[in-house]
């Protein structure tokens, strides 16, 4: 409740998700354009990490359809447009968020974040695997509904409850999986081990190509 912004912005990812599929199965500019526009609007919701975790995922989703169409049709031309789109949804949204670009370089600077650098070491990091556990059950160190806490290592901001209706759909979804959606289960996979970077190398690598994402 405390993090609406967070909210507002992740409200935006199917929709995007969807133009960025229409515009990489169909060719199509003006979805491209859309999907930009809308990405735009996600920066401009007030959480510009989520946007840069949306852009990543949308990036591994075209690198993904452009490397298997490109396999499929045994030619490289699907890959490059695929970039292409992600270019230009990239630039399209870069411009719609423009009037707030700078002033967040800016807040970044001067917010109490910047000059409290222990809130780092306290609340941002690495996803420890031991609190998956908290997929299924959320109090299993306490602190909820004013319990104990006897696990000192566990902040809030890995609260990551999803409910067993969501974990029972994710198990069907599995059930029905089939080449065109595999994308989203080997995505997960891809991203949760991105999460626990400061457990194993290669993810950190990949945040060194990256810089700008460490922060």
């Amino acid at each position: 409740a405390q993090h609406h912004t967070i909210v507002l912005a992740m409200g935006w990812v199917p929709l995007l998700f969807m133009y960025v599929r229409l515009a990489i199965v169909n060719a199509s500019v003006p979805s491209a354009v859309k999907a930009g526009l809308i990405l735009g609007l996600q920066f401009l919701a007030g959480h510009p990490q989520t946007s840069v975790y949306t852009a990543v995922a949308i990036g591994f989703y075209c690198v993904w359809e452009g490397v298997v169409r490109s396999a499929e049709r045994q030619q490289l031309s699907e890959l490059w447009r695929n970039s292409a789109t992600l270019i230009l949804t990239g630039v399209v949204g870069a411009g719609v968020a423009a009037v707030q670009l700078l002033p967040t370089v800016e807040l970044s600077r001067i917010s109490i974040r910047a000059a409290r650098p222990e809130i780092e070491s306290d609340f941002i990091g690495p996803l420890n695997p031991i609190h998956l556990i908290k997929l299924v059950l959320p109090n299993f160190w306490g602190g909820l509904h004013r319990s104990d806490v006897w696990y000192r290592h566990d902040p809030t901001e890995t609260t990551f409850y999803l409910g067993i209706t969501a974990l029972l759909l994710i198990a069907i979804a599995l059930r029905f999986l089939v080449r065109k959606t595999l994308v989203w289960a080997v995505g997960a996979v891809f991203f949760l081990l991105l999460a626990v970077a400061d457990f194993l190398y290669w993810p950190r690598l990949f945040y060194f190509l990256a810089p700008k994402l460490n922060l």
